[in-house]
């Protein structure tokens, strides 16, 4: 059985705030792989990346706060617990940010499929 896979493109916005960013997903969707470009240097190391299905965490945490303008960081994990987000459900984007940085503007690129 095979499936298109989709990729999803999301600016998270810069700042301190590092406000989360939510999908809904109109079918039932499965993460496959998760990468981040930074659109400038990321700050320190307080500064994190998060892919979510609501609450629960899909990728382990990304540091964007050591990548340079232009770096391309990736998950390193999948969790396949927590993966398929289900039709009418989250996909979140959750940025954590350090007090002392703000987060810079962030292009998250989320490969998965919808089923049918």
């Amino acid at each position: 059985f095979g499936f298109i896979p989709v990729v999803l493109r999301v600016n998270t916005l810069a700042g301190a705030a590092g406000a989360d960013v939510d999908l809904t997903m109109e079918r039932k969707f499965t993460v496959m792989d998760v990468h981040v470009i930074l659109e400038a240097a990321g700050g320190n190391a307080g500064n994190k990346m998060t892919v979510k299905n609501t609450a629960t965490a899909i990728t382990d945490v990304i540091d964007v706060g050591g990548g340079a303008d232009k770096a391309v960081l990736r998950a390193g994990t999948i969790d396949h617990d927590s993966n398929e987000i289900p039709a009418g459900g989250k996909l979140r984007i959750s940025p954590t940010v350090n007090a002392a940085n703000d987060i810079p503007v962030c292009q998250v690129y989320i490969t998965g499929y919808y089923h049918l």
